[in-house]
């Protein structure tokens, strides 16, 4: 603020006045341009999308198609007649038998392949010493592959499958006297008498998928084809991803519900039940081609700036030339009445006001040394508060110490205890957030429960609790729940000879998340319970949550019409009935 203080003592009257028109004048400009950009270029990001999109929808219904292709040529050459007819015979060892088994197979890959040369179909038997022709093998040349590979359990899976069944890989292999390169494969079982089955082996190079694809194109984009939800039934077209990417996650994404992609990548995804081809773009990479039109945008914008400021000069000199010649002539007069001329002690001074106002400064500077001695007030109290508040308890360190205890104790009991502790305060702590999600929520409570059944020896304690799955990720106010429940073992269980039953349910109930906490101990009066909810009680005095605390809580973050309400019959038990807004977010004040 001093700098621009000193800045514009440096510029006349006249040229003040202008720089505000020009500032008044262009502010609306200014948002009306920032509006204008933040929607174009969404438009400019979603066009830009739209082309890769397009190839990605192009690219899955050929992956799509292919697959269905190779599953209906799969069928048909295990319906073949005539090659199960050789097939049983093959295994008896004749000239004549393997000469029509090599022929009948040569036949039915050469009808397959007729207009897919890059197919590979391959048929590995069992009972047999060597390979017959260019596309049958023993069992185990196929078994050699996959332990050279590291992949014996996927060798496993597919020895397991049924005829029936069949099964999906994409494999680094050599097929049809071409250099080893990423297939897609299809595996499945075929019938072979007396030597046991077979297994059939379809497959296609990924790269007479994707060949001059666009989506290759660009080495800070990821494609993939998936025929699964598993890596090896993936292609990825990048070996090494990027900080922040997995491909288990990618793939659960890709084929589920689960948001797990950082947000600053974007995920086009198109999918059937064959198969699924994804493009990852990082965010980066969307703007960088979209910036283009955006500064063009900003070159317009600085054109026409300069346009409003010439045009606010001439408005300001129209404006302020008799204001202008009246200053002037008022100064003169000031001058031959201050008695004090070291009043006027800023020789920088341009402007015709301020130089008129000079004398005043000495005012103006005691004010500024009760403003500066305020802020120091100010200062001195919040630091004042936030010592009073490191001196009332250190969670940090409670809970590495107790981490530090946990492994020094051999008591399975005293460990679990000291886990659910840990636990209980690492919730607590949640990064300093004031919202959690009700999952937590219930967590810390299951913590607490625990803790007291081990603290109190409370053996004859049960509880239960339950919550809508749809509503685990819904957020709310931390420690709502677990004063409720600590008042229901305090005054309703441990009263009661630490014997009786908890159940805690969560669930929504219109826009509302509704929680009850029930208990068969002690039970309280209607006057009891209304005390509870109208003053507070001792624990709140004192810094602890309480019944009363939990109220005031819910009526000051969500407002009046949310809280609790208790009913209770001496010596039956009571519940506790907690309403909140429904939220997904961590808003601070939903009011």
């Amino acid at each position: 603020m001093k700098d621009i203080k000193n800045i514009l003592r440096h510029f006349t009257f006249q040229q003040r006045i202008a720089a505000i028109i020009a500032v008044i004048a262009m502010i609306p400009a200014f948002l009306l341009g920032i509006a204008y950009v933040s929607v174009a270029q969404k438009q400019w990001t979603e066009e830009y999308l739209d082309i890769y999109n397009g190839e990605v929808l192009l690219l899955q219904e050929r992956v799509s198609k292919i697959g269905s292709s190779l599953i209906e040529k799969m069928k048909y050459i295990k319906g073949n007649q005539d090659l199960r007819s050789s097939l049983s015979k093959v295994a008896n060892g004749t000239l004549s038998e393997a000469i029509d088994y090599i022929y009948t197979l040569d036949g039915i890959v050469n009808l397959i392949s007729v207009n897919d040369k890059d197919l590979s179909a391959c048929c590995y038997l069992p009972g047999i010493e060597y390979g017959y022709g260019s596309h049958s093998y023993t069992l185990n040349t196929l078994k050699d592959e996959f332990e050279s590979d590291g992949d014996v359990e996927k060798y496993t899976q597919i020895s397991a499958l049924r005829e029936s069944e069949s099964m999906w890989l994409i494999r680094n292999v050599a097929r049809n006297g071409s250099d080893a390169g990423q297939r897609i494969c299809l595996y499945s079982k075929i019938a072979q008498q007396h030597a046991g089955s077979g297994i059939l082996e379809l497959s296609i190079p990924v790269d007479s998928l994707i060949d001059n694809n666009i989506l290759c194109a660009d080495d800070a984009c990821i494609l993939i084809i998936s025929l699964g939800q598993s890596e090896d039934q993936s292609y990825f077209s990048k070996e090494e991803l990027k900080e922040g990417l997995r491909t288990s996650e990618i793939l659960a994404q890709i084929w589920g519900d689960e948001k797990v992609i950082p947000p600053n990548y974007r995920l086009l995804c198109e999918k059937n039940n064959v198969a699924a081809v994804a493009y990852i773009l990082p965010e980066s990479f969307v703007k960088e081609n979209v910036r283009p039109s955006v500064a063009l945008v900003i070159l317009i914008g600085l054109f026409f700036m300069v346009g409003v400021l010439t045009a606010s000069i001439y408005t300001s000199k129209m404006l302020t030339g008799r204001i202008v010649f009246a200053i002037g002539e008022m100064k003169k007069e000031i001058e031959t009445i201050i008695d004090q001329p070291d009043v006027l002690d800023d020789e920088n001074e341009v402007d015709e006001v301020g130089q008129v106002t000079a004398h005043v400064k000495q005012l103006v500077k005691r004010t500024k040394n009760y403003i500066l001695e305020n802020e120091r007030y100010k200062e001195q109290h919040t630091k004042l508060q936030m010592e009073l508040l490191q001196m009332r308890f250190n969670p940090h360190f409670l809970y590495n110490t107790l981490a530090s205890i946990r492994y020094q104790v051999h008591d399975k009991t005293i460990r679990k205890s000291i886990e659910h502790l840990i636990h209980y305060y690492r919730v607590v702590l949640s990064n300093g957030n004031l919202n959690i999600s009700v999952a937590q929520e219930l967590e810390m409570v299951r913590d607490y429960l625990e803790i007291e059944k081990f603290a109190y020896k409370l053996d004859g304690m049960d509880y239960q609790i339950e919550m809508q799955q749809e509503i685990s990720e819904c957020t709310l106010i931390k420690h709502i729940l677990q004063p409720i429940v600590e008042n229901s073992v305090k005054h309703g269980i441990r009263a009661k000879d630490g014997v009786g039953e908890i159940k805690i349910d969560a669930k929504k109930v219109g826009e509302n998340l509704v929680f009850t906490v029930c208990d068969n101990g002690v039970g309280m009066s209607a006057e009891k319970a209304r005390e509870l909810l109208d003053g507070p009680t001792d624990a709140s005095k004192t810094g602890g949550y309480g019944v009363y605390n939990v109220q005031q809580r819910i009526k000051t973050y969500y407002g009046n019409q949310y809280g609790l309400q208790i009913e209770s019959q001496e010596n039956i038990g009571t519940k506790v009935t907690v309403v909140i807004p429904d939220q997904l977010d961590g808003r601070d004040n939903p009011n």
